[in-house]
């Protein structure tokens, strides 16, 4: 499957057609850390380095570095590095691929995107995520995107462990640092000592009632004594 964890659309785009993709950086651990966010052929290998030679009009790309890239060679430098919180919008139209970022087109573009398409997001850092926020796609393309996961042991959306791709607003998903923190607390936690079973309430026997209680007779005053002067 390939040496890097690869998400990519369920979607094809056929050739010279049209599709617009809105993809969120939910989170960016690492600065200098690659994030490749672009388009390739159904034909590449799930997991296949972008920057491997036989990836060239195969794979176009924007780096989180800022520059745009056909497979390994550099097409165009932006100087607009990603970042947590970004919001990046992929578009391809008439066999170009271009980029806005927050709301502003970049610099530049990839030309030459011939053959069928489909959206694809390279991640190389633990703990790194994007998230799809909208898409529009041509007549010919399937109406709903959807991600495959490539790493073994990795769950469908909208989460996949550490490396992620979410296909809903991240606003609807609990951060992964959340779940970890969690998780991490949890095992650091001892074991709960098991609860002792807690002994039967003592019972205890009340008299009955008896209708023939006697009634303890009243004592009499003591008779006086006669003296014998009287």
């Amino acid at each position: 499957q390939g040496d890097v964890p690869t998400v990519r659309g369920a979607a094809i785009i056929p050739d010279g057609g049209s599709a617009v993709w809105t993809v969120k950086i939910v989170k960016k651990f690492r600065a200098g850390a690659p994030m490749r966010v672009g388009v390739q052929k159904p034909e590449v290998v799930v997991g296949q380095n972008w920057s491997d030679k036989g990836c060239i009009d195969k794979a176009w790309y924007l780096d989180s570095n800022g520059e745009m890239y056909n497979g390994k060679s550099p097409i165009n430098e932006t100087e607009e590095p990603l970042h947590t919180g970004d919001v990046l919008t992929v578009q391809l139209s008439e066999r170009t691929l271009t980029f806005s970022l927050r709301d502003r087109q970049l610099p530049g573009n990839i030309s030459g995107v011939t053959g069928e398409v489909q959206l694809a997001v390279q991640l190389f850092t633990k703990g790194d995520r994007v998230a799809l926020v909208d898409q529009e796609v041509g007549d010919a393309a399937e109406a709903q995107v959807s991600f495959e996961k490539t790493e073994e042991g990795g769950e469908l959306l909208p989460t996949c462990i550490d490396l992620q791709v979410l296909d809903e607003p991240p606003e609807a998903v609990s951060t992964m640092e959340e779940k970890e923190e969690e998780k991490e607390e949890e095992a650091h936690q001892p074991a709960a000592a098991p609860e002792r079973p807690r002994p039967p309430p003592l019972e205890v026997d009340e008299p009955e009632e008896t209708h023939d209680a006697i009634t303890p007779a009243t004592p009499h005053p003591p008779k006086a004594k006669l003296c014998g002067c009287c």
